[in-house]
């Protein structure tokens, strides 16, 4: 049976290439190389579009000559093949879809064999291997094995109308965040990287925690690879979060008792949501794409947003090689996170350190902390993050560094705790608005901070 299928897929790559040699250039482009599933046919399709541009007459030893170029495996015999099949120019259509539904099956078959062969060795099992094979076999049948996303204009402008119509209609990927929907333009769209700054204190993980919150309220499909803290530690803030008890109580074990009834309750309330909660130091980008993969496959999703957290301590961004510097390692890896953007349609956000050494900073008064608001060339390592990202948002509470600066200035006792985000870039939109919220330390929530009249006319009402 296997030698019968590949003669097949054979006998429908040959039929092809030898439509492609009669038809004008612009009608043979349909043809891409994915369409192939084996290197020679994608090679001898390489050489008669070559020829084709060049003019050239397509015979025997034209095409065995430019194609034995490009792939030194493609011999006389198999061009001659090619040129002697009987082919109906009028069935052009059909032989390209009976070769794209062989190849499926082709490539599914395949991946499925190579997947049953890893499987039947008394090996470990490789979770990244086995989830990639089981995700490639479900793109396979999803896409077609269609590989390259070449569009005409026309097709562009028809998903930009459809596009168009959910901004009318309101179905954008909304962070559920009255101040970030408001001004970011392309919100939580996949095929982007968003990117969350601040010093040490901030509250860059806890204004992380709360966008998460609401993405799981609202049942958008996110993951949360968290680097830095564990699993317990992230849980007391959630739980601290969404019950609006201090987390310090938590701990208490009088409490225990009442707070698993809570606890029980949210378990009802949370079933089923699409989330994923990763905790591993030691993660790699590869491993985050396998995850992501496995992710959509268990919920069905083709979209998710996928927060990291601190994305500097992704192994990719700290693997020196030779003599190439942490800044150009760095700009590989956000390459690279930008690519898998795209490739699996999600939404990144990531979480960085800015690098500045706030400590060793001398103020005179309150007001000079102002001079603590980040920049966007402060970002911790390298600049390539902030190029890379099509959005990047700063946190900066001014009281966290009144209370470590100015601890005996009365003034400071009466200073709100407000955190600040603002939108240093954007691509497709403004940069420097301010939304403000007010940070409640015990349980890790924000509310959106309203200015009273007293506040705004500086205390006294007047």
């Amino acid at each position: 049976m296997e030698r019968e299928n590949e003669n097949y897929i054979i006998s429908s790559e040959f039929q092809v290439l030898r439509l492609l040699i009669d038809l004008d250039p612009d009608e043979g482009l349909e043809a891409v190389p994915s369409i192939f599933p084996h290197e020679i046919a994608r090679a001898v399709r390489e050489a008669i579009l070559i020829l084709k541009d060049n003019k050239e007459t397509i015979n025997e030893s034209s095409l065995f000559g430019v194609a034995n170029k490009i792939l030194d495996t493609v011999d006389v015999s198999t061009i001659r093949s090619i040129l002697e099949c009987k082919v109906d120019r009028s069935n052009w259509a059909t032989a390209l879809e009976t070769l794209r539904i062989g190849s499926v099956k082709y490539n599914l078959k395949k991946t499925l064999e190579n997947l049953v062969t890893d499987l039947s060795t008394p090996d470990d099992l490789d979770h990244t291997k086995t989830s990639d094979a089981l995700y490639t076999a479900t793109d396979i049948l999803a896409h077609g094995g269609k590989k390259l996303r070449v569009k005409t204009l026309e097709e562009c402008l028809t998903d930009y109308e459809e596009e168009l119509e959910n901004r009318r209609d309101g179905r954008c990927y909304f962070f559920g965040d009255l101040f970030l929907d408001r001004v970011l333009t392309r919100k939580a769209a996949p095929g982007q990287i968003i990117t969350i700054v601040g010093t040490t204190g901030m509250g860059k993980s806890g204004f992380t925690l709360n966008l998460i919150n609401s993405f799981i309220n609202m049942g958008v499909p996110s993951m949360y690879f968290s680097l830095e803290m564990d699993e317990i530690s992230t849980t007391d803030r959630l739980m601290a979060m969404r019950e609006g008890i201090p987390i310090g109580d938590w701990y208490e074990p009088a409490n225990i008792n009442s707070l698993l009834k809570r606890v029980e309750k949210q378990k009802g309330i949370l079933a089923n949501k699409p989330y994923a909660f990763i905790d591993d130091p030691g993660v790699s980008l590869d491993i985050i794409r396998s995850e992501i993969r496995v992710f959509k496959l268990l919920h069905r999703t083709e979209y998710a947003i996928v927060f990291v957290d601190l994305i500097t301590q992704v192994q990719d961004f700290m693997a020196l090689r030779g003599n190439t510097s942490l800044a150009t390692i760095i700009e590989m890896a956000i390459n690279k996170e930008s690519a898998i953007s795209k490739l699996e349609n999600v939404c990144f956000v990531n979480v960085a350190q800015l690098n500045r050494e706030t400590d060793s900073a001398k103020i005179n008064s309150i007001e000079d902390i102002e001079s603590f608001r980040p920049t966007l060339t402060q970002i911790k390592n390298s600049n390539a993050i902030g190029e890379r990202s099509r959005t990047v948002l700063s946190v900066f509470r001014p009281k966290y560094y009144a209370d470590r600066m100015f601890p005996n200035d009365p003034e400071v006792d009466f200073m709100e705790d407000i955190l600040e985000v603002q939108v240093m870039k954007q691509n497709q939109g403004p940069a420097g608005p301010i939304g403000k919220y007010l940070f409640e330390g015990p349980t890790m929530s924000l509310k959106p901070y309203i200015e009273t009249e007293a506040t705004l006319h500086g205390g006294n009402g007047e």
